[in-house]
C-alpha cells in the first residue's frame, strides 16, 4: 500500500494528467483499499517493498528498492528514481533465470 501513497505523492507533486490517471487505474483494481485506508507516508515504512504478481499459473514474488538523489544539483535529476527488483524466493529466481535464458 506504500506504493499507492507514493503514486499519490507523485500525482500531487507533478500535477500531470498521466500520473493522476495512473493513480485512478491502480485504485480501480479489485481488492485495492481506498486511499483513506492506506497508511500515510509519514508513518515508518520498511526499506523494501514486497510485491506479488500473479497471472494464471505464473506467480512472481519480488521485493523492490527505490533510490532517489538526496539534493540534486540539476533539476533533471530531481525526478530521477532508480528501482531494482529482486526475487524473494527460489521459485521466482528460477523462473526469471529461465526467461533470461541463463542457467543457475
Amino acid at each position: 500500500m506504500h506504493f499507492l501513497r507514493g503514486v499519490q505523492a507523485d500525482a500531487l507533486a507533478d500535477g500531470t494528467p498521466d500520473t493522476a490517471a495512473l493513480l485512478q487505474r491502480l485504485l480501480a483494481y479489485p481488492g485495492i483499499p481506498a486511499l483513506s485506508q492506506v497508511p500515510a507516508l509519514e508513518e515508518p515504512q520498511p526499506p523494501v517493498l514486497a510485491m506479488h504478481f500473479r497471472q494464471g499459473a505464473i506467480s512472481l514474488r519480488l521485493f523492490t528498492t527505490i533510490a532517489t538523489l538526496g539534493t540534486p544539483q540539476d533539476i533533471t535529476l530531481q525526478e530521477l528514481r532508480i528501482e531494482c527488483f529482486f526475487p524473494m524466493d527460489d521459485a521466482t529466481a528460477t523462473l526469471l533465470r529461465s526467461w533470461s535464458g541463463r542457467r543457475a
